[in-house]
């Protein structure tokens, strides 16, 4: 399949005789009770050798198979007679320059390639069996990425084809050094992962203990790349995401040549890279698309957002609720007479109108895109104002609650929206029971917790905390591309130059002294 591509976990071995009976009813006794296994009794040319196909219906090309496999096999049928015991390598050198071609003796591994959509071609009376490779299975179309937006970058995302976003990231690293090790996870499942990273630049060390976790994974399915970073992180009872999950090839490719690892999995349109930290989330391929000042300005943005998803509400509570003494006077009378006749304290607004907002979230996620858009604004606006106008909640509290979600929309990845909304209803009670001193508690131990975690022995919070000044020029802000010289240091990489010196100002052309030459001639 790929560099490294041997089948894992085959389990043991069946060795083939090469009595074709013995492989009819091998196969009939393994799979042939589904109705989508086919085998084709075959004779190699008038005086060739009896043979067998093995597949799966709808998962070969039909038309592959036959003019690249059967066709060459009956003009050599008749030479295989006279030396049966070598007929799988005289196929493989007339088959090499059609079709991807593996020979093996093990009944066991054959079965793996036929269900891994693989053909089997059987000799009788040759010990040896032929794997195939002219797949041939339904594929979605590359398509936008559906949840990683750009406005300058890539239009293409991965599909569910494993080779197809290979595909897609050699098309943009074309590094010699560019490795791929794959490995079957899954007992049932036998789901191919893939493990890409740049020789010479990522450091070997991250690369042995990625594979080493991968190996020890024992399940018996597995349901999608994401499934893999429960087993692999360094802490998973934390509700912080440790590896980055994205489904753009460019952003892929932007992680390899920093030096990361990149996981990508059959059946799946995302990848995870490692290690990642907290900042890594709140990177986005725009970022490199535009100027670093505009670049800069949107990552503002976006801490700003997080800030106000997280405190926003437990602020509200403490204020209005516990520590009303810290408002202004005059703001205070003024939140005083828009919660007059409000039936609920505080944290009950806060409780409704968040589990409300949640619910229209989940709804306008769930339902077709069109319908959803329409549910999610619609919803929101008669929700808010039927409230508001039955005297439940204070406008202040619509005010509030719109602005949170609002800022919510900000995260670029949905990983760690979810860990920050888990951690607002934490600080929420904290604020309800203690008012500020309880959020300022609870960020204490919030950041804490944060500062504990690793990603493959990466801190967290690099380059911040541990801090690594020159590391920082691509963080909330982002500094020229002349001026990043140096891969982070925090991923050690084999080689951390990736941009040559360049000093500003470059020459200035004499416009006027060319016109002039050009006018003399």
């Amino acid at each position: 399949m790929t560099e490294g591509g041997d089948l894992v976990g085959a389990g043991a071995g069946a060795e083939y005789s090469g009595d074709l009976a013995q492989a009819r009813q091998f196969f009939q006794g393994r799979i042939g009770q589904s109705s989508d296994f086919r085998y084709r009794n075959i004779r190699l040319g008038p005086k060739g050798p009896a043979a067998m196909l093995v597949y799966l219906e709808g998962m070969i090309d039909g038309t592959a198979v036959d003019e690249q496999i059967l066709q060459p096999a009956m003009q050599n049928g008749p030479a295989l007679v006279q030396d049966l015991p070598n007929a799988a390598r005289t196929l493989e050198q007339s088959l090499t320059s059609r079709a991807a071609v593996r020979r093996t003796s093990d009944l066991r591994k054959a079965e793996r390639g036929v269900l891994d959509a693989q053909t089997c071609l059987i000799v009788d009376g040759c010990p040896e069996l032929l794997l195939l490779g002219v797949q041939k299975f339904p594929q979605r179309a590359i398509e936008k990425p559906s949840t990683e937006h750009s406005v300058r970058g890539s239009r293409e995302a991965f599909t569910e084809v494993l080779m197809t976003n290979l595909t897609l990231v050699r098309r943009r690293v074309k590094d010699p050094n560019l490795r791929v090790k794959a490995l079957q996870v899954g007992s049932r499942s036998q789901t191919w992962v893939a493990v890409c990273y740049i020789e010479k630049l990522t450091n070997p060390a991250v690369v042995e203990e990625v594979l080493r976790r991968l190996k020890r994974i024992r399940i018996d399915g597995l349901q999608g790349v994401q499934t893999l970073e429960e087993f692999l992180v360094d802490h998973p009872s934390t509700p912080f995401p440790l590896l980055r999950s994205t489904e753009r090839p460019d952003e892929v490719a932007r992680q390899l040549l920093s030096g990361k690892v990149v996981i990508l999995a059959d059946n799946s349109p995302f990848s995870l890279s490692a290690p990642s930290v907290l900042l890594d989330f709140y990177q986005t391929m725009d970022d490199y698309h535009f100027g670093f000042w505009g670049a800069s300005m949107i990552r503002l943005v976006r801490f700003i957002g997080w800030l106000l998803t997280l405190y926003l509400p437990a602020v509200y509570i403490a204020l209005i609720a516990v520590n009303p003494e810290m408002l202004p006077h005059k703001l205070a009378l003024t939140v005083a007479a828009a919660r007059e006749g409000l039936p609920f304290p505080p944290i009950m607004e806060v409780l409704v109108i968040e589990v409300l907002l949640e619910l229209i979230r989940e709804a306008a996620l769930r339902l077709p895109q069109p319908l959803g858009t329409t549910i999610g604004v619609v919803g929101g606006i008669v929700v808010g104002e039927a409230i508001v106008s039955a005297g439940l909640i204070s406008p202040l509290m619509i005010i509030f609650a719109a602005t949170t979600m609002l800022a919510s929309f900000t995260s670029p990845t949905l990983d760690v929206n979810f860990a920050w909304r888990l951690m607002k209803w934490l600080l929420i009670a904290l604020a309800q029971v203690f008012g500020l001193m309880g959020i300022i508690v609870g960020s204490v131990v919030l950041f804490g917790h944060l500062a504990a975690l690793t990603s493959f022995g990466v801190p967290y919070l690099a380059p911040v905390a541990p801090l690594t000044k020159e590391d920082l020029g691509d963080t909330i802000v982002r500094l020229p591309y002349w001026a990043l010289r140096f891969r982070p240091r925090h991923l050690r990489p084999l080689d951390r130059r990736r941009a040559a010196a360049y000093d500003h100002p470059v020459q200035t052309p004499d416009l006027e002294g060319a016109q002039r030459e050009g006018e003399e001639r």
